[in-house]
This record gives C-alpha cells, sequence and structure tokens, in this order.
C-alpha cells in the first residue's frame, strides 16, 4: 500500500471521528467521499482490516 494512502486514510479517520480501521473500511465500501479521497477506483479492493495495513 502506498504511504499517502494510509496517510489519507488516517487523516480521514480522524476528520470523520471514525473510531476504528474496521469501521474505515465499511465506509469505503459504500461511500464514495472516502475512496476519492484515499484515492482508490471504484472497483479497486478495500483494504483487508484482520491483518496488518502494510
Amino acid at each position: 500500500m502506498a504511504p499517502e494512502r494510509l496517510l489519507r486514510a488516517t487523516l480521514s479517520m480522524v476528520l470523520y471521528s471514525i473510531r476504528s480501521e474496521r469501521q474505515l473500511m465499511e465506509q469505503m465500501n459504500y461511500n464514495l467521499l472516502f475512496r476519492w479521497f484515499v484515492g482508490l477506483e471504484m472497483d479497486d479492493a478495500v483494504w483487508d482490516v484482520s491483518g496488518p495495513w502494510v
């Protein structure tokens, strides 16, 4: 994963008061704003939250 995507995902967690990575991934599954901000395309897979992001 690119470091800038990880930084943008962490920033969106802070800005939108998302408490966990699992909730962030749920938001990224259905909210295009989060996908756009992080840099994912519509058909890109969301990261797996069961393991480390890197």
